[in-house]
């Protein structure tokens, strides 16, 4: 039996909904802009880009280190905690937590910035689909994401391999 604490399942998918919600205000502006790119500059939509790829990382990073709590868990009422269960985690820690996800993005963005720039990268292109590179990117995340939540299933406080990563744990507040 898993302690009541450590039941956070459907709270951190709760609070990941409600952390996505926080970006809408951004999102619906960046559509709106891969939509309209015809009077921007590649180079300005390759900047863009770059933003918009890390902004969540950023946001997760800052809120973990500072808080121990994004909005979305603050709303859930959930805690990322250091494994000690003592205090909230580290900057380092929360970087820790991301970096599977963050490297996959790092590593592919010189090649999606010279798609942009070169005028070949799919969102530039009405009707096309992402590339190989970034299908292969879409699957690699969400593939993560799946090892995640089943390491989460099978762990006595339902760490998942980025809270083994980083030394934390999440918690009931």
């Amino acid at each position: 039996m898993i302690e009541q604490k450590y039941q956070t399942f459907w709270k951190r998918f709760c609070a990941g909904v409600v952390d996505g919600l926080v970006f809408l205000p951004l999102s619906l502006p960046a559509n709106w802009i891969w939509s309209h790119h015809q009077d921007v500059p590649n180079l300005l939509l390759a900047i863009f880009h770059i933003l918009t790829s890390i902004t969540y990382y950023a946001y997760n990073i800052y809120f973990l280190g500072k808080y121990g709590q994004t909005l979305g868990k603050m709303a859930l009422k959930i805690k990322v905690l250091d494994v000690s269960e003592k205090q909230h985690i580290t900057y380092i820690q929360a970087l820790k937590r991301d970096i599977v996800p963050l490297a996959i993005t790092v590593l592919l963005l010189p090649y999606e910035l010279f798609q942009i720039i070169a005028g070949k990268f799919y969102m530039l292109i009405p009707g096309t689909m992402p590339d190989k590179a970034s299908m292969i990117l879409s699957f690699t995340i969400m593939g993560w994401f799946f090892l995640e939540g089943v390491t989460m299933m099978f762990s006595s406080k339902r760490r998942a391999i980025h809270d083994l990563i980083a030394g934390s744990v999440v918690v009931r507040t």
